[in-house]
Parts: C-alpha cells; structure tokens; sequence
C-alpha cells in the first residue's frame, strides 16, 4: 500500500470519527460470491453505501463511508501456498446519524443470507484508531482498487461537498 493511500486514509477516518452527534460503526462483510476486487467493491457499495447514503439524505443528513476489500488472510499474512481460490471480505468505516438497528435493517435488506455481516459501533470504543490501523496489515499486497472513500469535507465557504475517490 502507497504512503499517500495510507496518509488519505488516516485523514478521512479522522474527519469520520471527529464528527459530532454522528455514530461511527465497523462493518465486516464476507462471504460474498463475487471474486474480483472490483465486483466486491462494487457489490458492498450497491448493497452498502448507497442504500444508507440515500436513507440519511432523506433525513436532511449525510454519511461518510470508507470501504477496503482484502484477500484471504493467508495471502494478507504473505503465505505463498496454493490456495484453491482467492477469498475476499470487507471492512467497512461508516459514520452518520443513525441507530445500529436501523443500519443492520437497511444493510441486511440489500444483501443475500448467505453473507455474514459484523456490526460493531465503535463511536466510544477506546480502540476505534486500531480500527483505522487494522487495514493496513495487507500493505504489501492492497492498491486504491482495493478501497473506496466517501467523505463529506467542509470547504473554505462552508458548504458541504462530498470526496468520491
């Protein structure tokens, strides 16, 4: 993983878990039947992301979301072995005004019952910067195919715009 990949995702999750009156929450998905990184990302941003994002918006508020797809953790610990496929999962920063029954409801709506989803709000947990440093532990192996990032930013004239990177 890129020095700048990992300085532009310590700068979103400090912008995330600095929100104010906004739950910051640790999402795991796996099991997903698809297998590119691109499909995976796209999967958990279509069943994800957007049904979350278009719910907080018709709440006249936002939500910041950082999204990192990684392989098996035999490949991410640098096994060469053979492996009979490549096994992806998500971890998912997500961060928005909204109560935990309601993201699990609108996250497992979008998704089969065959995918295993994890929810942990870790708003006041004394570990949540572990959360932010846990991704980088496939440094070696992850690229910015392997991520997605979107973050509300404040300009300089205070109007809110959105970073989709």
């Amino acid at each position: 993983m890129k020095i700048e990949l990992e300085t532009k995702y310590i700068k979103f999750f400090n912008l995330m878990k600095n929100r104010p009156n906004e739950s910051l929450y640790y999402i795991t998905i796996t099991d997903v039947k698809v297998n590119t990184i691109k499909g995976y990302r796209s999967k958990i941003r279509s069943g994800l992301f957007t049904p979350l994002r278009k719910h907080t918006l018709s709440k006249g508020l936002g939500c910041d979301c950082i999204i990192a797809v990684e392989y098996d953790p035999e490949l991410g610990k640098g096994s060469l072995k053979m492996i009979d496929a490549i096994v992806l999962h998500a971890h998912i920063l997500f961060s928005a005004e909204i109560k935990e029954d309601k993201l699990s409801q609108i996250i497992k709506r979008n998704f089969n019952s065959g995918e295993n989803i994890d929810i942990i709000n870790i708003t006041n947990s004394d570990t949540k910067d572990f959360s932010c440093g846990y991704h980088f532990k496939q440094r070696d192996i992850l690229t910015e195919d392997n991520f997605l990032f979107h973050i509300r930013e404040v300009d300089k004239h205070n109007y809110k715009k959105r970073i989709t990177i």
